[in-house]
């Protein structure tokens, strides 16, 4: 197993860990995870929905960095916005936790 295959598998693990959490950056990655299983969605309409819950833009750009870091979604600009969405690998880990 490569070393970043290996990286991937234990983002993923804790990632898996704290979405059965209880701390209040397990809430804001289940809030974000259950949203982009609906579909993609604006980077700026997520960074609102964390502020909405009383997030900080910091701390939603942190899950979105670990959830990149697993390999879980992927960024895609369309002009003049960024969207977010869950790739395959995303859609299946979610669906299995």
């Amino acid at each position: 197993m490569s070393y970043e295959h290996e990286l991937i598998q234990n983002h993923r693990k804790w990632l898996q860990q704290d979405l059965k959490g209880t701390a209040s950056h397990c809430a804001l990655l289940s809030l974000i995870a259950c949203r982009l299983q609906r579909g993609e969605m604006k980077l700026k309409a997520l960074l609102k929905l964390g502020s909405e819950q009383g997030y900080t833009p910091s701390a939603v750009r942190n899950i979105l960095r670990r959830l990149m870091q697993a390999g879980l979604i992927e960024y895609e600009h369309k002009d003049p916005s960024i969207f977010v969405r869950l790739n395959t690998d995303g859609q299946q880990f979610l669906a299995g936790v």
